[in-house]
């Protein structure tokens, strides 16, 4: 995730910023109002692909968790009902 905002943060060109500061800006007013606004739209689709897929992925680890207990489960149970 850390990625994602570094890479919206950074694909703001130096331009934007060194004009903000020419008009009389502070760095704090700066980021408020020219960089975030437009890393916001970049970085937004690309969070929320992510999420989806930490979704997806931790859904796709729980059914495989389920299944390995009842499989070992079973295994054990197998074992002690032959002898």
């Amino acid at each position: 995730m850390t990625e994602i905002f570094r890479a919206g943060l950074q694909s703001i060109s130096y331009g934007q910023r060194e004009a903000a500061l020419a008009i009389g800006m502070t760095p704090l007013q700066v980021m408020r109002r020219i960089i975030l606004p437009q890393a916001i739209r970049i970085i937004i689709p690309d969070a929320g692909n992510q999420f989806i897929a930490m979704q997806k992925d931790s859904a796709l680890v729980s059914i495989m968790g389920v299944w390995e207990i009842t499989f070992l489960a079973g295994r054990y149970a197998d074992g002690t009902a032959s002898t």
